[in-house]
């Protein structure tokens, strides 16, 4: 990667951006283009809609002439990495740690947000391929919730997976490890041991159930039986009808649970594996083999293949039951806010969704840097450099990257 030289950083290099001899100015040298010869944030430039709009950049692709390579969903990907780069370079550079922003989406292989409001499917937002949607079932049993995110499941509703849920056996196998995780809440803490998530069929690989008001995880390694006996970890007496944060992991060789972000079972795990798994559908709140059925609001559940840290889970946990607040930026007050940002849709600063781009979705990453080698990440006691990159997705296919270094004590508003 070639690196160019501010006439005001002292010597620091900074990629893709330098500051001109005009007051305030500065021009954006573009990163390697994906597609020609030409950047996307110079076709973007070019045509003078930067900050306007994705679906006035949608029109004016139409108007451009000479063969341009570029599509008008690569155009409108690198408006919106640009947009979003220009909202972060008005943040102040300090942050002496990182404040994470939204959901841990490292090791993510299946993601119900619930967010979709109609129909009979929930949509997979994992971006882990192929997607594997919930089919909403029993009819009347299970109903969106109005206004906001989830379903209302009676007794006789549940979600299940239209397709056999492979890619997550395969993740889990390969990782040896899982995290299940859901936002609750029950009708009811009298039920008999009513899954909650589970992959199994008459016999399972792993299900995380209620059984009035505990918790209870089965998980089937090669050193138990076909049903996960007994169960790798159990919560007694503390779940209750207010909405709730489960999650459960396993990492190989201990089964953990926690609610409300806090730890509250363990068990060390005999030896075995996963690899006696199989590829049983995910189903939340419904079990064609088990004859009690959940009933209450889901909104949201999660599945990792791997055991998230405790740091993790209450990260997930502060995040709460709804997605949707994630997405107002306009409280971020310096930089290091950004890191693992993510929205699929788009969503401008004050928590409104980008029209024209429901398609799209955009993750941002901060991470400090040596400051003579933009390259080497380094700890967040280092704060010298950091190094900003912003990526956008349609159809979970990279469309655009637009990278940026700040230093400490240099922002983007400053005049030469």
């Amino acid at each position: 990667m070639s690196k160019v030289r501010s006439p005001r950083s002292n010597g620091r290099s900074s990629w893709f951006e330098v500051r001109t001899a005009r007051p305030r100015g500065r021009h954006i040298i573009p990163p390697p283009p994906l597609e020609s010869a030409f950047s996307l944030v110079e076709v973007v430039v070019a045509i003078g809609i930067v900050g306007v709009g994705i679906v006035a950049v949608l029109g004016a692709v139409s108007g451009l002439s000479g063969g341009a390579a570029y599509t008008a969903d690569s155009v409108a990907a690198a408006a919106l990495a640009q947009s979003l780069m220009a909202e972060i370079d008005t943040r102040p550079y300090e942050g002496a740690t990182p404040a994470p922003t939204g959901r841990i989406i490292d090791g993510l292989v299946a993601y119900y947000p619930l967010q979709d409001g109609s129909g009979t499917l929930a949509s997979d937002e994992s971006r882990f391929i192929p997607l594997a949607p919930l089919s909403l079932i029993g009819g009347e049993d299970v109903k969106w919730i109005p206004g906001s995110n989830g379903v209302s499941i009676e007794v006789g509703g549940g979600l299940e997976n239209t397709y056999d849920a492979a890619k997550i056996t395969d993740a889990c196998i390969d990782s040896r490890s899982i995290t299940v995780e859901i936002w609750i809440q029950p009708d009811s803490v009298e039920c008999e041991e009513c899954p909650l998530v589970s992959c199994s069929d008459a016999d399972i690989n792993f299900i995380l159930a209620q059984g009035g008001g505990d918790l209870l995880f089965y998980i089937r390694t090669s050193g138990t039986d076909k049903k996960g006996n007994p169960p790798a970890a159990t919560l007694t007496g503390l779940l209750t009808k207010e909405i709730t944060h489960c999650a459960a992991t396993f990492d190989g060789a201990r089964a953990r649970i926690f609610l409300n972000g806090m730890p509250v079972a363990q068990n060390d795990f005999a030896a075995g594996n996963l690899s006696v798994w199989q590829d049983y559908p995910l189903r939340a709140a419904s079990h064609p083999k088990i004859d009690v059925r959940w009933a209450g609001k889901i909104f949201l559940v999660a599945i990792y293949s791997r055991a998230l840290e405790i740091a993790e889970i209450q990260q997930n946990f502060a995040a709460g039951p709804s997605p949707s607040h994630l997405y107002n930026r306009l409280g971020y007050d310096d930089i290091d806010d950004y890191n693992g940002y993510a929205d699929s849709p788009p969503y401008a600063e004050d928590g409104s969704v980008v029209a024209g781009a429901e398609q799209f979705g955009r993750t941002v990453q901060v991470v400090n840097v040596a400051l003579d080698d933009l390259d080497t990440e380094k700890g967040w006691d280092s704060t010298d450099a950091k190094r900003i990159t912003v990526q956008v997705f349609k159809n979970y296919k990279l469309l655009a990257k637009l990278v940026r270094a700040r230093y400490r004590g240099v922002s983007a508003d400053d005049a030469d």
